[in-house]
Order: C-alpha cells, then sequence, then structure tokens
C-alpha cells in the first residue's frame, strides 16, 4: 500500500471518530435535557427551552458530568422545590440503569472516551508521523480500537434513550389516566365513618 493511500485512511478514520464522538455528545446532552422536565403550567416550557440552550453550549466533558450527575443523585440531595410559587410545580426524573451493579465503570468508561476524543481533536498530529508508513498503519489501529471503544459506548446510550421515550410515553398514559385524575382529586380515598 502506498503511504498516500494509508494516510488517506488514516484520514477519513480519525473523521469517522469524530463524527461518533459527535453523535455521543448529542445523545448526552439529549439525555441530560430531556431526563428531567420540571416547572409549573406557565414556565415548564421555558424552562426546558433555557436547559436546551444551557446544556447545549457544553462540551461532551461538561454534559458526561451533569449526566452522571443528574442520574446518580437521589432525592435527599435534589434541588427543592420553588417555595414562593403558588400554582402547581411538576418535576419528573428519569434515572437510567439503576440496576446497574457498576455504575462507577460506566462513569469510567466515558471518562476516557473524553479523554480519548480531546487526545484527538488535540494531539493527534503530535503521535503520528505523517510520512513514515507504519506510523499511519498504527495510527489506524489506534484508531479502529477507538471506533470499537465508542460504538460499545453509543450502543449503551442509545439504548438509555430508547428507554427514555418508553419511560415518557408510559408518564404521559399515566399523566392521562382516569386513575390519575381520580388520585389527584383524591376520589380514591373514602371517609371512614364512626
Amino acid at each position: 500500500m502506498k503511504l498516500k493511500t494509508v494516510k488517506d485512511e488514516m484520514l477519513r478514520k480519525l473523521g469517522r471518530n469524530l463524527l461518533h464522538f459527535q453523535q455521543l455528545e448529542k445523545i448526552l446532552k439529549f439525555l441530560v435535557i430531556n431526563g428531567e422536565i420540571s416547572g409549573n403550567v406557565s414556565n415548564m416550557k421555558q424552562n426546558q427551552l433555557k436547559r436546551s440552550e444551557s446544556v447545549g453550549k457544553q462540551t461532551l466533558g461538561m454534559v458526561a458530568g451533569q449526566f452522571f450527575e443528574q442520574n446518580q443523585s437521589d432525592l435527599e440531595n435534589d434541588d427543592p422545590m420553588p417555595i414562593e410559587s403558588q400554582k402547581p410545580y411538576l418535576r419528573v426524573r428519569f434515572q437510567f440503569d439503576t440496576e446497574n451493579p457498576d455504575p462507577e465503570g460506566k462513569v469510567e468508561a466515558l471518562s476516557r472516551l473524553v479523554a480519548a476524543r480531546n487526545e484527538l481533536v488535540h494531539h493527534i498530529l503530535d503521535r503520528v508521523d505523517l510520512k513514515s508508513k507504519q506510523s499511519l498503519i498504527d495510527t489506524n489501529d489506534h484508531l479502529d480500537k477507538q471506533r470499537d471503544n465508542i460504538n460499545l459506548e453509543l450502543d449503551y446510550y442509545r439504548d438509555l434513550v430508547a428507554s427514555l421515550h418508553e419511560g415518557r410515553r408510559q408518564c404521559s398514559e399515566l399523566l392521562m389516566s382516569d386513575e390519575f385524575g381520580n388520585l389527584l382529586m383524591g376520589k380514591n380515598e373514602s371517609p371512614k365513618g364512626n
């Protein structure tokens, strides 16, 4: 194989991996933005837009940290409900993979990908000699292994997106049900007479 061919292959793989990292970032942003809905009827949509704008400006590392913080928090450490509101306030949070026996393993895997993405974007030229066929071949092998690691995590987070969609559908059905309306209006409780 000619040097130019190997170099072109490396550039193609570099671009491919960058696109995979962008997909991962986009999925994580979606999960952070849509993993929680909160507000009262008059400001819920506005709150979601603010959340979207804020998260949309974050880097992969920032959004990864926010995802795990949001996903692993418990109600005791949650933000307090607004006191000044006289209107009903609703907060729905979806938490993912709560049955995972090794949540720290997912944090570490994503942290490694964030570091790999930063290395790819900022330091790839430091590690490859563009005039050396062997250096280009080694870099191609590295990029293929990196792609495999990215794809494992992409599959995992795509499954979480599917779970979020299903959870939102089920939540919507519950909120629209007569049973929930009766519960909300106190119709399920009957006073006991003495």
